[in-house]
């Protein structure tokens, strides 16, 4: 009886879902690529960080692969640690939605700094969670850790980057 116990408890250790992933980095490359800070959920939905060529930061909203798209009428809506606010960006110049992804524009690093609370929360925080509608109009929400983000977003946009808050 108790050896069952122990093979029924040794069972739950090795059938437990894995912790949450951590945030990488991948580094630019000589096509052109620049570096990302990124990270994938157990639903293989994935949160990318990126800067462009003119120093415009991104916020990148992946959905996995599947029949899901992305509602094109309203950007997702996200929340850091469940603390206020709730960020939201309109769609045009700072949100674009494109099928399985949406891509939100927080800001521009400027003289090697900017003033964000987005990114100051994102390489401080626990967790994000994205709220989004699909295409029928569904609601959905996607959670990432952000667990080694701040290693990463630095590594992405620059580790002699500024990141100051009002």
């Amino acid at each position: 009886m108790a050896h069952a116990r122990v093979v029924v408890l040794l069972s739950c250790f090795c059938f437990s879902p894995a912790p949450f992933a951590a945030w990488t980095v991948s580094k630019a490359d000589s096509t052109g690529s620049m570096a990302t800070a990124y990270i994938e959920n157990s639903a293989r939905q994935r949160t990318e960080i990126f800067l462009d060529e003119r120093n415009f930061v991104y916020i990148r909203l992946r959905l996995s692969a599947g029949f899901e798209t992305l509602a094109t009428s309203s950007c997702p809506t996200f929340q850091i640690d469940n603390r206020l606010p709730l960020y939201h960006y309109a769609l045009g110049d700072k949100c674009a939605i494109d099928n399985k992804t949406a891509t939100i524009t927080p800001g521009q690093i400027s003289d090697k700094a900017i003033n964000s609370l987005v990114l100051h929360r994102f390489m401080n925080g626990n967790l994000v969670s994205f709220r989004y509608t699909i295409e029928n109009g569904q609601y959905r929400e996607a959670e990432f850790s952000l667990r080694n983000s701040k290693q990463a977003l630095k590594g992405a946009i620059g580790a002699d980057t500024k990141i100051s808050v009002d």
